[in-house]
């Protein structure tokens, strides 16, 4: 690297577009000087700090565009002292006792001249800057209490008091986008300010070289609760050795300063508000350490390129908000961490997520929903109680149909997979039915106990069907013909009443089929009906998917549904009864179940049933 000859650190402005100075020597196969600028707009630089392959500086944007080589001759916009810039924009500049002052300016709208009213005392009101609360000089061009530096100790305390005198009662300052160079220059203005609670500094860039009077900027920082340095490109150990002199400090913005990672927690115990939005943080694993804030209550974590919830060391008990808004979170299982990390999470954001916008967002809604028992806030949406429920119940259904599509074989799969599950059947009353699913699963597809099936052979093909009937008719019918001796028909269908909870004793009659899922409705039906010795037009299948619907509810459902999609008549409502589980309370909570008729037709039964197995109920029609 060649030799730096570096004058003091310096804040530029060139045609209002802001610059840090970090280079000022000649430049070899050139004559004259030249200036080293870093652009605070990287699209504005050509290079990194080099010239001819040699490094003159480094800059602290990761851009490879943000650096300059420009003259000293070049003209710079003239920085102005605090009370220069405060006088400017909030001190009406026409002085109406002045004869000679400059004619008033006309305005005109469609040739008509538009007459000012009430600007008089407008601009007065603005001329009390001891009035004065809120205070914004975005881009105002400010170096510090002076337009230059220096001015020595005695100047610096003269200064401060005329801060204090002019506009001691401002309670917000905005700074953002000047030529402040360092957190002294920032102190004094603040020294002068003893009523300030908020202080924004956004966009600016300070000497990472210069000596921080830690003492002054404590008395300066001292009763300040907001504090906003989003922009500023600042190191961890930066950020964290000046909030030392922040005892008060309440909300922290770090947004977009190219953080990595925390290297450690923070040096204040009152911060309850932290956002670190547009920092290249990949994983949770990476903020852990800021779990030792123990009164912080909101973390923003937006467009971090997050792409792993990894379980934390150490939960963020006192957490009620968490915003994980546009990132890149893929599926839904990396939610499973979250209850245990934050035990405490009230209100969540995690839209514009892949795993999010992946689905409907109202099936989105209800599944994250149902992930995170501790939420009552969704994206700004409050969660009722019954909002509540009906998710819960949605999320059960999903799992019982994953367990029949074999994706999970074992109870240990399944707390793996889905933690909330054992809670969440106990509150729904489901647990024997998940245990039901399972052991259904292991006897109907165990994929770690029967071998692989070729999905080219007829076995891939095939669909068993569980058919059983509730009609006293059913059994008369079947009495008139020879019994089925068939032992294995007879060992699943004991199989089934086994498994099928509180239906055993009210079946008059079961059977199973095992069929192509090309075997059309009408040849299912004119089996069944020799085997019930009833005609095919005489009865009706409907097949029990085991899933529930929302009631009134538009929501995608995992399982095949086609256009014999019915609400539970009353038969089956007398069934629900028998269970414990009556249609009305089902109506109560907004639930009912997806029963699905499997009309007469040439369609094959693979077009209704996308499973190894159903379960089918044959209904006698009376006549």
């Amino acid at each position: 690297m060649a030799s730096t000859h570096r004058g003091s650190f310096r804040r530029l402005s060139y045609a209002g577009n802001l610059c840090t100075l970090h280079y000022t020597g000649p430049l070899p196969g050139t004559t004259g000087t030249w200036l080293g600028v870093e652009w605070d707009n990287p699209s504005l630089g050509k290079h990194s700090g080099t010239h001819a392959d040699t490094r003159y500086f480094t800059c602290l944007s990761p851009s490879p565009t943000a650096a300059s080589f420009i003259r000293p001759t070049r003209p710079h916009d003239e920085p102005r002292s605090f009370l220069d810039a405060l006088r400017e924009k909030y001190v009406a500049t026409n002085n109406t006792s002045d004869s000679k002052a400059t004619p008033k300016n006309f305005i005109y709208f469609n040739g008509k001249l538009a007459e000012e009213i009430g600007f008089e005392k407008v601009a007065a009101q603005q001329a009390e800057l001891g009035e004065l609360s809120v205070v914004v000089l975005d881009g105002g061009l400010v170096a510090g209490l002076t337009a230059e530096e220096g001015g020595g100790d005695e100047g610096w305390d003269r200064l401060v008091d005329e801060v204090r005198g002019t506009c001691g009662n401002i309670v917000e300052l905005d700074l953002s986008r000047n030529l402040i160079g360092s957190w002294s220059h920032v102190a004094g203005i603040c020294l002068g300010l003893p009523k300030l609670k908020k202080l924004t500094l956004d966009g600016n860039r300070f000497d990472h070289g210069a000596d921080i009077r830690l003492e002054e900027c404590r008395m300066a920082f001292d009763g300040i609760e907001e504090l906003s340095l989003e922009g500023m490109l600042l190191s961890w150990n930066e950020i964290d050795s000046i909030l030392e002199s922040f005892p008060s400090l309440k909300t922290l913005s770090l947004a977009s300063n190219n953080i990595h990672a925390p290297l450690s927690s923070l040096p204040t115990s009152t911060l309850t508000s932290l956002n670190l939005s547009f920092n290249p943080i990949s994983t949770f694993a990476l903020i852990s350490p800021l779990a030792s804030l123990s009164q912080l209550s909101s973390l923003t974590l937006r467009s971090c390129s997050l792409s792993s919830l990894t379980l934390l060391p150490g939960p963020f008990k006192s957490l009620h908000h968490l915003d994980l808004v546009s990132n890149e979170i893929t599926t839904l299982s990396d939610l499973n961490t979250i209850p245990s990390s934050f035990p405490a999470l009230t209100s969540l954001r995690c839209s514009a997520n892949p795993f999010y916008t992946a689905i409907p967002a109202e099936e989105s809604f209800m599944l994250t929903t149902a992930l995170i028992p501790t939420i009552t806030m969704l994206n700004f949406s409050s969660i009722s109680t019954k909002e509540r429920e009906n998710a819960e119940l949605y999320y059960l259904s999903r799992i019982r149909v994953e367990i029949s599509k074999e994706a999970i074989s074992s109870s240990i799969n399944l707390r793996e997979k889905h933690p909330q599950l054992e809670n969440l059947a106990s509150k729904h009353g489901q647990t024997e039915d998940i245990a039901a699913a399972l052991e259904d699963q292991k006897q109907h597809g165990d994929s770690s106990n029967t071998p692989l099936i070729n999905p080219n052979s007829l076995g891939a093909r095939l669909v068993e069907l569980f058919l059983f009937s509730k009609s006293a008719a059913a059994a008369t019918a079947q009495a008139t013909r020879p019994s089925n001796k068939n032992n294995n028909n007879k060992s699943t269908v004991e199989s089934q009443k086994a498994i099928i909870k509180g239906e055993t004793k009210s079946y008059y009659y079961s059977l199973t089929l095992t069929v192509p899922n090309s075997t059309s409705i009408y040849r299912l039906k004119s089996l069944v009906g020799r085997q019930i010795n009833i005609l095919p037009r005489q009865f009706r299948l409907v097949w029990e998917t085991g899933e529930m619907d929302p009631v009134g509810r538009n929501i995608r459902n995992p399982g095949r549904v086609g256009e014999g999609d019915r609400i539970a008549d009353a038969e089956s409502e007398a069934e629900d009864e028998e269970e414990g589980k009556t249609g009305k309370e089902e109506a109560a909570v907004g639930w009912i179940r997806r029963e699905v008729d499997l009309m007469e037709s040439s369609r094959p039964v693979g077009h209704w049933i996308d499973k190894r197995y159903a379960k089918v109920r044959i209904e006698i029609m009376q006549d």
